[in-house]
């Protein structure tokens, strides 16, 4: 058994705990207020993971019930507690069977603890997860720092509900303002972290990318294809008379190359302003560069990524954590130079939350497609998450089985080819809307 599931029981038990260890009420009571949602983080030394657990209990007796606890969202747990005398003594239970034990105390408004769980010492804490009731609003939110890392660690420069918009701004991969100035550590750096109150482990993140705007007149792209996207014996040389700025039109919505050859002094190209780097904190609380892409989104840089678009990302620790940046005036398939037309971007967003419910990668939709985002080391790989994701999408969305997936998947799947020159490849498949329209609903 992996440490995902030992983290996950053990955030489980550390949640249980609370309510059950109440302590210092009378045997016959457990205080009303140890009943409800909570944060739980577990530590096994070597790596942590953070969740979510629902709770109830009266009398001495508590059960409780989590959500995915694991890094793969696959172990649900069943939770028993009673009060004894040093305390709280927790069992955990998955699938029936007991698999351990923990000893919790509390400490101020929180709580802690420590036991073994297949065998694996962990120390546990937990806060209760708290939900705003309020309406949604609107945020001029002007960043003054920026993170080159996507992890949980940095504080939130907001706290969002759902259906709140953000009006901000990104600096491009350069770590360059809106004034062509330097703002940030090169790198991608991302504006954020914006934390979602109810989004929890288990839940989808959701991104309407309302508005993208270049805020100046210039972009700059390599000047050579990457070594990646060429086969090795591919020789390229750069006229050193050239620059890789571009010049932005915003009144005629296009861009040039600032110092072109004479074959390309009339050629310009459409702006089609996007975001390469939308990511939420990984799980067990890594941090990952802003130019690597996963499960968690990151640097995906699909070109269409554009507004119009909705993402959906899957939650891996509380509040989501989402980051922003890396703006492409435009992009072609694969970033085959490894930069699209890096600038800086005004952004305006909107943030929901889809509970209980995840496809465990990111997908996307716009008025014509869906679109699912397989991520992995090659492109094969990359391939078969993308349209396993695909299959999973349409089995959860419409109760098809294998056999329609396959009618549906090979007659109209299309694949693109978004990302090859990041730490990994990424393939997007998509299903035109008018497809999906004619497959019937309900049983």
């Amino acid at each position: 058994m992996g440490q995902a599931r030992v983290f996950g029981l053990a955030m489980g038990l550390a949640a249980a705990a609370f309510i059950v260890g109440w302590g210092t009420a009378s045997a016959a009571e457990t205080p009303p207020g140890f009943v409800g949602t909570w944060r739980i983080h577990a530590d096994q030394g070597d790596a942590s993971v953070s969740s979510v657990l629902d709770l109830r209990g009266a009398a001495t007796s508590i059960e409780g019930s989590s959500g995915p606890l694991d890094t793969l969202g696959a172990y649900p747990l069943t939770l028993h507690g009673e009060a004894g005398p040093g305390g709280l003594h927790l069992l955990v239970l998955s699938g029936g069977e007991t698999v351990g034990a923990i000893d919790l105390r509390l400490k101020g408004d929180g709580l802690v603890g420590v036991g073994r769980l297949f065998g694996t010492p962990v120390v546990l804490s937990a806060e209760r997860a708290v939900h705003t009731e309020r309406a949604p609003r609107v945020f001029d939110f002007d960043p003054t720092a920026f993170h080159v890392l996507t992890s949980n660690a940095p504080a939130p420069v907001l706290h969002l509900v759902a259906g709140d918009k953000v009006r901000t701004r990104t600096v491009d991969n350069y770590g360059r303002d809106e004034h062509g100035a330097p703002a940030a550590m090169p790198g991608n750096p991302g504006t954020g972290p914006f934390y979602v109150d109810d989004a929890m482990p288990g839940d989808t993140l959701v991104v309407h990318i309302l508005k993208l705007t270049p805020n100046r007149d210039t972009a700059r792209m390599a000047r050579s294809l990457d070594g990646v996207a060429v086969t090795p014996g591919y020789a390229q040389t750069r006229d050193p008379a050239r620059t890789d700025i571009w010049r932005l039109d915003l009144q005629s919505g296009t861009a040039h190359i600032a110092t072109p050859s004479a074959r390309l002094k009339h050629f310009q190209v459409a702006l089609r302003p996007m975001l390469g780097v939308v990511g939420v904190a990984p799980p067990s609380g890594a941090s990952v560069s802003n130019s690597d892409l996963g499960a968690w989104g990151g640097n995906l840089d699909f070109p269409e990524m554009r507004a119009g678009v909705t993402l959906y990302l899957p939650v891996f620790q509380p509040g989501g954590m989402l980051f922003i940046g890396d703006a492409h005036a435009r992009q072609g398939d694969g970033e085959v130079t490894g930069q699209g037309l890096e600038t800086s971007m005004s952004v305006e967003f909107q943030v929901d939350v889809i509970k209980g419910k995840t496809l465990g990668q990111p997908w996307s939709e716009n008025a014509e497609e869906i679109m699912v985002s397989g991520v992995g080391g090659s492109l094969n790989d990359a391939l078969q998450r993308a349209t396993t994701g695909m299959a999973k999408w349409l089995k959860d969305r419409y109760q098809l089985d294998d056999t329609d997936v396959a009618a549906v998947l090979g007659s109209s799947l299309e694949l693109e080819i978004a990302e090859v020159v990041d730490p990994k490849f990424h393939v997007v498949a998509k299903l035109k809307t008018e497809t999906l329209s004619q497959i019937a609903s309900g049983p």
